[in-house]
């Protein structure tokens, strides 16, 4: 997924572009390694799975 996100409260020079981050209401608050990103992802996917399908957003 790309998305324009607010970089403000990260430290200057340790996001760059291609970078995995966590957003939160519309700002980086945590940058990820690949496969951090990936193991996230596949949670959020499992947790999404497992919601009745009137629930999912």
């Amino acid at each position: 997924m790309h998305r324009a996100v607010s970089l403000f409260i990260m430290s200057p020079g340790t996001v760059a572009p291609g970078d995995f981050v966590i957003v939160h209401v519309g700002y980086a608050i945590q940058k990820l390694v690949a496969h951090e990103a990936s193991t996230t992802w596949e949670l959020i996917d499992k947790m999404h799975g497992t919601l009745p399908p009137d629930q999912h957003a």
